[in-house]
C-alpha cells in the first residue's frame, strides 16, 4: 500500500450535486457508460460505510491518490482509515476530476459511493485511452476485486 507516491495533494471545490448524463458527456467526452444516465435509472449514487455521515455542504477538500495492490474493498478501506483518509464520494470524484483531470489518466476509482443497476453494484471509475476519457461503472469482480490500483481519497 502506498499513499500518493509524489505526496501531492489536489484541492477542489466540491458541490454535492450528481450531474446529468448530458453534463457528464460534456465533462468526459465520448465514453460515458449509459448506466450513468440518472434519467433512465431510478437509483443514483449513494454513500456507503463510513461515508454515510459525510457533510454535503459545498466546500473545498484535499484529495490524494491512494495506491493499493490488494484489490479487496474491505482491506483498501481499512488501509485508508489507518492513514487518516476516507474514500471519495461520487460527487467529490467528479469535482476533483473537473479540477485535475490530467492526474486521472492511468485510471482512478471512487469507493465512497455505489450505484445499484439491476442486480449489481458499481463504483465510479475513470481512465484515459487512445480514444479519450472513459467514465465507466464496473462491477466488482467475482473474487471481490477490481483491476484498478489507484483510488481517490479525501484527507479531512
Amino acid at each position: 500500500m502506498t499513499v500518493n507516491k509524489q505526496h501531492q495533494v489536489f484541492r477542489a471545490l466540491v458541490e454535492y450535486v450528481q450531474p446529468s448524463y448530458d453534463e457528464l458527456r460534456k465533462i468526459f467526452g465520448r465514453d460515458v457508460d449509459e448506466d450513468y444516465d440518472i434519467e433512465l435509472r431510478e437509483n443514483m449514487f449513494e454513500a456507503v460505510g463510513d461515508c454515510l455521515n459525510v457533510s454535503r455542504e459545498s466546500r473545498e477538500l484535499d484529495f490524494v491518490f491512494f495506491v493499493s495492490d490488494c484489490g479487496h474493498e474491505d482491506t483498501i478501506l481499512r488501509e485508508m482509515a489507518n492513514v487518516g483518509l476516507r474514500p471519495a464520494l461520487y460527487e467529490e470524484f467528479i469535482s476533483c476530476f473537473k479540477a485535475h483531470s490530467i492526474e486521472f489518466s492511468d485510471g482512478v476509482i471512487a469507493l465512497g459511493s455505489k450505484k445499484r443497476v439491476n442486480h449489481w453494484e458499481g463504483v465510479a471509475t475513470v481512465y484515459w485511452d487512445c480514444f479519450g476519457w472513459s467514465l465507466t461503472l464496473p462491477v466488482m469482480g467475482l473474487n471481490g476485486t477490481w483491476g484498478v490500483t489507484k483510488y481517490l481519497a479525501v484527507r479531512e
